[in-house]
């Protein structure tokens, strides 16, 4: 076992010399106690006897303090039945000179009291330690089961004491009060070794032979204590001293075996709540035996006190039993506030898919709906949360209403609800026609007419419908039975029909694997770009920009590549759309503009000084932090300001004009150049040239193009060239692919050039030797 073994208590014994010893001294004190116990009354002075219980209360104390020095998940437990051990085998092997010292005319049972009093008082805190060691391995355990505890060792000392005073014995002739604290220690010693027998036949625990050997300990203790009612004169029977010390040798073998960790494991079942209506049934029984027995008893405080205890343990008990009502109705609050939505009080994420998994488990059939607001987000800007809330509310409504008793009804977040719709056993296992699509149409029209009427939300009257995506579940089980798996698929696929219906323009849809196919290869193409964005799988490659006056390279493109890793390199077509449906364009834009930036600052450590464009959508234009965060990367890579350029479509400036008027702005301040890329193919228009501050311009390709061809394509560049450099402009032409679009374009005082006649977009290596070749003039022409 290593150091760190010990450490973590996965497995801990004492020495095993001291074991050993332990082991044969506690042997020899058995059979002494056996050979004496009879006689030890008359014995004139037991030295043996004290000898061998002092030389055994150390040796165990000192094997079960190791055993709690060494462990770590058993600590508490260990350090609580050392101080058992101490506390009691002090008491113990004081015995016989306490019984030895009494006066002739005093029971010998006296001297037994001292014991007892030692485990009444280690009582709760190896009941607790118990209940601890019993949590490491179930979670049946109740930590603060304390209350029910003390009860149950009342009810057994009342039992105790019916069955003392009904049977008569030496106990008889003790005064009340020490007679009740043997009767007390005798019951605590039944209760934990009940508590500790419930791990042993519960749990795993029972593998563990500590278990059973710390369990077993218990039996020979209680069957000392008993034993001091055996014998008329009240001095111990035989065997009783054997009885401690077998339950002592059993405790100090238990704290020599090496045990692991077991994993904690759910028992169902309520045990503090069982064990309280046990111990309620047994003070009941004893008080109401008592009750009928006792009248006429010669001894009538004990008398009293059986029936008192009997009643204080059925108080406890039924005390416990209400903390466990009240508890559960807190348990049951818990649960349902955990599944329901706070807003709405519909059911929320989580409780909608309990319920689902509930109805995959009964394989009954049922269509899945996905219920999405249009212009919800409109609502919400415009009127304001609480109007946006109103509007939740009503629209939860509406749609439990819609459903009716036999459906659940949830909301997901946001504005997207889901219903769980029951269908008729008679459904085709097809799932896609039939009577299946009639029932799963008609839920389909249901909501869609529910959601049609105006909202009243407080501030307004307001028109919003919703987009409806159904699937139907047959009721039939995965081969494999992975309901999970079967759950997120049926989300997947309603969500796939609720998109198809919103870009229809609202009302409902059932999911088509023919029709929807292409929403399910966009959901998992945003799957496996999240994964991409993770792996760093995102890569860049670099077109170069080239000056029309002198031919030298000036600038650079940054442009996107996807290393798939099953279809390769894709093009920047293949995914931005869908980053940029599922929000995560922000993610991919903060890559290529930290690759970019890293990238420039290389080529510029090796004498390569060139501009870098890069392409932003309009989420990542609207973003107000994106200046200090560009400011922030700049720094780092310590590249100046004027050598990263941001291209913004026209498209991109239409969304928010006033939020990205104001980022430009900011950029401008900051001295990030920005670009209106692919000008003329969306809302050109002067006023926004004049309101935002731009430092270059892009001429789209369609122009480049057909440049040479058509004189109206010729008279717009021509303009657009003359008016850009009016207001201070940089043009650069995309799209240039042969000599002659290079020269015309030359002609029309065009700034930069770029296209594949000069190069393809390349890797950042392949940039750095095609520039050297320009330099050199070894650059061949569209063909690099």
């Amino acid at each position: 076992m290593t150091r760190q073994d010990e450490h973590d208590g996965l497995a801990a014994a004492p020495p095993r010399g001291l074991v050993r010893a332990g082991a044969c001294l506690a042997l020899a004190v058995v059979l002494l106690g056996e050979l004496t116990g009879g006689v030890a009354r008359t014995l004139p002075a037991p030295g043996a006897v004290v000898l061998g219980l002092v030389v055994l209360w150390l040796l165990g104390t000192g094997a079960v303090a190791a055993r709690a020095r060494r462990a770590s998940a058993d600590r508490r437990l260990w350090r609580a039945v050392a101080l058992l051990v101490g506390t009691v085998g002090a008491t113990l092997a004081a015995q016989p000179l306490l019984a030895q010292a009494l006066p002739v005319d005093t029971p010998s049972a006296l001297a037994w009291v001292p014991v007892a009093a030692a485990l009444l008082a280690c009582f709760l805190p190896v009941y607790g330690a118990f209940v601890r060691w019993n949590l490491t391995r179930t979670h049946s355990a109740d930590p603060d089961d304390r209350l029910n505890a003390v009860s149950a060792v009342l009810a057994g000392q009342a039992l105790l004491g019916l069955v003392s005073e009904l049977a008569g014995g030496p106990l008889d002739l003790l005064p009340w009060w020490q007679a009740q604290l043997l009767f007390a220690a005798t019951a605590a010693i039944i209760v934990l070794g009940g508590t500790a027998l419930s791990t042993a036949l519960l749990t795993r625990g029972g593998r563990e032979p500590s278990t059973w050997l710390v369990t077993a300990a218990g039996l020979p203790v209680a069957a000392g204590v008993v034993g001091v009612a055996v014998d008329p004169t009240g001095a111990p029977a035989p065997g009783t001293l054997t009885a401690f010390g077998a339950g002592l040798l059993l405790l100090v073998l238990a704290s020599a075996h090496r045990s692991a960790l077991a994993v904690p494991e759910v028992v169902r079942g309520a045990p503090a709540t069982v064990g309280a209506y046990g111990v309620i049934v047994l003070a009941v029984a004893v008080a109401a035996v008592a009750g009928v027995t006792g009248a006429g008893a010669e001894d009538v405080v004990a008398q009293r006190w059986t029936v008192l205890t009997a009643a204080l343990g059925a108080v406890g008990a039924a005390s416990r039993l209400l903390l466990n009502l009240g508890e559960l109705d807190q348990l049951a609050d818990t649960h349902h506030q955990a599944r329901t939505d706070e807003l709405t009080g519909l059911a929320n994420r989580r409780g909608l898919l309990d319920r689902t998994d509930a109805m995959l488990e009964r394989g009954a059939p049922f269509a899945l709906a996905l219920v999405d607001l249009d212009r919800f987000k409109e609502v919400n800007d415009a009127l304001g949360h609480a109007s946006g809330d109103a509007l939740l509310v009503a629209a939860a409504a509406r749609l439990r209403a819609a459903a009716g008793a036999g459906a659940e009804v949830g909301r997901l977040g946001g504005d997207e609800f889901a219903l769980l719709l029951p269908l008729p056993p008679s459904v085709d296992a097809g799932g896609g026609g039939g009577a299946a699509r009639s029932a799963t149409g008609a839920w389909g029209e249901l909501l869609v007419r529910a959601m049609a009427p105006p909202y009243d939300v407080g501030s307004g009257i307001v028109h919003v419908t919703g987009s409806t995506g159904l699937v139907v579940h047959t009721g039939a089980q995965p081969d494999d039975g992975d309901l999970v798996g079967l759950r997120s698929e049926l989300l997947r696929r309603a969500d796939a029909a609720m998109y198809a219906a919103k870009r229809r323009g609202g009302g409902w849809a059932v999911h088509d694997p023919e029709v929807h196919g292409e929403g399910e290869h966009a959901l998992r193409t945003a799957e496996e770009l999240r994964r991409a964005l993770e792996a760093g799988e995102l890569v860049l490659h670099y077109q170069p920009q080239v000056g029309v006056a002198d031919g030298s390279v000036v600038g650079v493109e940054a442009l996107v590549r996807w290393r798939h890793p099953v279809h390769g390199l894709l093009p920047p077509g293949r995914f931005l759309q869908v980053a940029e449906d599922h929000g995560l364009i922000g993610q991919v834009t903060g890559v290529v503009l930290r690759g970019a930036v890293r990238q420039c600052a290389d080529w510029r450590r090796r004498g390569l000084d060139l501009r870098v464009s890069v392409n932003v959508s309009a989420t990542d234009l609207l973003d107000r932090h994106l200046p200090h965060r560009l400011g922030e990367l700049l720094l780092e890579h310590r590249v100046p300001a004027s050598r990263l350029v941001l291209e913004v479509t026209e498209t991109t400036l239409a969304r928010d004009q006033a939020r990205a008027t104001q980022v430009l702005a900011e950029l401008a301040e900051l001295g990030v150049a920005t670009s209106i890329d692919d000008f003329g193919t969306g809302w050109s228009s002067l006023a926004q040239l004049h309101r935002m501050r731009f430092s270059e311009l892009k001429l789209d390709r369609s122009f480049t193009l057909d440049l040479l061809t058509d004189q109206r394509a010729a008279a717009i560049t021509a303009s657009t060239v003359d008016l850009a450099h009016a207001l201070g402009l940089r043009v650069v032409a995309e799209g240039v692919e042969d000599p002659t679009t290079l020269a015309r374009l030359a002609e029309l005082g065009c700034d930069e050039t770029q296209g594949y006649w000069h190069a393809a977009p390349m890797t950042a290596p392949e940039l750095v030797a095609w520039a050297a070749a320009h330099h050199r003039g070894e650059a061949v022409p569209g063909g690099w």
